[in-house]
């Protein structure tokens, strides 16, 4: 991580400052087990230097909106915005410059790809910028950052972080951790976006019984839909040998629910490399809604030139007013369109997928 050193440095020496002072800071960050874990690293930080009344809230999408950025400069005016999990994105850029006019301050913390430019005032904190790859999830940015403001106990949030988003770092992976990650998962989706508490949840996971049993809870319910997903997939062997998964997930589960459609589409995913006679084949998944795609490829997908985020702004730019946003990485990533083109969209994606060939 040498080639960050320097924003993460800068964001740490700025958290130090703003902790001092009295004006209000918000962090906001993305309804996932990454997100959560990266929050509560701050949350950790914050506790620990005494600021006691930072404002915790957890953002619907990863794309920060026009209506998102209006919403939070009329409820937080001249605060500190800290985004962690989300927001360096073209998508957000809109949002970014209104709430940008009266912040007192912007920080990002993100691991996505991204081709904004930093505003003036900015700071960025991601491994994209710097030659690194999306494997440096943003929990484990936080903790970076954090670490060099003081010292806390966010070993299993850092780690948890890295089991979330499966990243390729190597780190000893204990069942506590698995089930802190589900556990992270779990609540992101289910809690009440505006009225939680950061101080609950932080207790809850460091309960080990109460995380037993949350897990026990969250680990159902994933089984369960995994397999009432896995039964409606379809497996079609394209013409150049790569496999394309369908699986209608809005079937499964509605928006908000858990799990959310993009972990099903992932378990389906990886229920499908597992199969027997399956081995060595290029896979790509997409789990899709009348109005949403989520997609997720293998290692053999990858080397064969698969990129979703870069077929996703492709599309942005093919489709015009059909896709409304969309991006991640690029074996994992999402878009969202306009409803009732979801025919239109899967045959888009079986057609670029197709014409792969290393």
């Amino acid at each position: 991580m040498e080639p960050m050193r320097g924003p993460v440095e800068e964001m740490a020496a700025h958290f130090s400052k703003i902790a001092k002072g009295k004006e209000k800071i918000v962090v906001k960050y993305d309804t996932d087990g990454d997100g959560l874990s990266g929050a509560l690293i701050l949350y950790r930080m914050f506790e620990k230097l005494g600021k006691k009344d930072v404002i915790y809230v957890q953002s619907p999408s990863p794309v920060y909106r026009v209506e998102d950025g209006l919403r939070d400069a009329q409820d937080y005016g001249e605060a500190h915005f800290i985004f962690v999990d989300g927001e360096n994105n073209n998508d957000s850029e809109d949002g970014l410059s209104i709430v940008r006019k009266g912040a007192k301050s912007v920080s990002i913390i993100d691991h996505h790809l991204s081709t904004r430019k930093k505003a003036p005032g900015e700071m960025v904190v991601t491994p994209i910028w710097h030659g690194l790859g999306y494997e440096y999830t943003s929990g484990f940015l936080c903790f970076e950052v954090a670490r060099r403001v003081c010292e806390a106990n966010y070993d299993i949030l850092w780690k948890s972080s890295l089991y979330c988003d499966k990243s390729t770092l190597k780190f000893e992976l204990t069942s506590e951790i698995e089930e802190v990650g589900l556990v992270l998962d779990y609540i992101s989706t289910i809690m009440d976006h505006e009225k939680h508490s950061m101080k609950f949840i932080d207790e809850l996971i460091s309960n080990r019984r109460m995380t037993h049993m949350e897990y026990l809870t969250a680990k159902d319910a994933v089984d369960t839909a995994t397999a009432l997903a896995s039964s409606i997939a379809r497996v079609n062997t394209l013409e150049n040998g790569m496999l394309l998964v369908l699986v209608e997930v809005g079937r499964i589960v509605e928006s908000g629910e858990f799990p959310p459609r993009g972990k099903i589409t992932g378990r389906v995913h990886d229920a499908v490399i597992e199969k027997k006679g399956n081995e060595g084949k290029a896979i790509v998944t997409l789990g899709y809604t009348s109005d949403s795609v989520m997609l997720r490829a293998n290692a053999r997908a990858l080397n064969l030139g698969f990129n979703g985020n870069e077929i996703i702004n492709g599309f942005k730019k093919e489709m015009g007013n059909v896709v409304i946003s969309g991006g991640g990485h690029a074996g994992a990533a999402a878009m969202k369109f306009n409803r009732g083109y979801e025919k239109v969209v899967l045959d888009a994606f079986a057609r670029k997928i197709a014409s792969l060939h290393g």
